[in-house]
């Protein structure tokens, strides 16, 4: 546990007032509580219930670090309950790779997942799943298309195959509602795979989630 604060200074700056110590200065005014952390890296803020440390805020020239029991935003991305969103901003371009989750079928062995991705945004975006199939077989494609406007489907798309059998993303549509769909084939029980997708450069798409999903028998018309 870090040593309490030794206020050497309390100024008051026009309505900003200023607690400084050797190894940095905290600026507070109506609006905003300014955390200057000087020379060193490490922790600026610790959260704590009942006494024990639940989180922190850390920082480095380089960028800004946000630790939580069992979450926290490192600097490749977002992790959460075992997973991690991958946001990248380097100052040659933005981009992301998102995990949607583990797909697998339930009953019927077409899974067909409803996105929140409009099917007129000018995107080029990447799905790609990685799984497994009975019994001992890896299921690995992608599929890349461009969500252009004024189009029936996604236009221009291309899948490819690197695993040792077929199934993962074997279709992909848009629903009535002018959503993207996308649709894995997995077997009904035991197997499944993950389907991550990315968007970077200057169209890109931070937000695409599954909004509803639904197993059939048909590679196209449930949504």
């Amino acid at each position: 546990m870090p040593s309490a604060l030794r206020i050497k200074e309390l100024r008051d700056l026009n309505d900003n007032v200023m607690m400084s110590e050797n190894g940095g200065n905290i600026t507070l005014n109506a609006n905003e509580i300014d955390i200057n952390r000087i020379s060193t890296d490490g922790a600026v803020i610790y959260l704590r219930k009942d006494g024990t440390t639940v989180g922190s805020i850390s920082v480095t020239s380089a960028g800004t670090t946000y630790n939580t029991t069992g979450n926290a935003i490192e600097p490749e991305g977002l992790y959460s309950n075992g997973q991690t969103t991958r946001f990248y901003n380097n100052a040659i371009h933005s981009g992301s790779r998102i995990c949607l989750g583990f797909v697998g079928a339930a009953g019927n062995e077409y899974h067909h997942l409803k996105l929140n991705l409009p099917s007129n945004t000018n995107i080029m975006v990447k799905f790609e799943y990685d799984g497994y199939t009975y019994s001992n077989l890896n299921v690995h494609n992608s599929v890349t298309f461009y969500t252009y406007h004024a189009q029936a489907s996604p236009y221009q798309p291309s899948l490819v195959n690197w695993g040792e059998t077929t199934g993962g993303i074997v279709n992909y549509y848009y629903s009535t509602d002018n959503k993207v769909v996308i649709v894995c084939q997995t077997n009904g029980s035991y197997t499944g795979g993950f389907l991550y997708v990315q968007t970077g450069r200057s169209h890109y798409d931070h937000t695409i989630a599954i909004v509803s999903h639904s197993s059939s028998s048909a590679t196209s018309g449930v949504y």
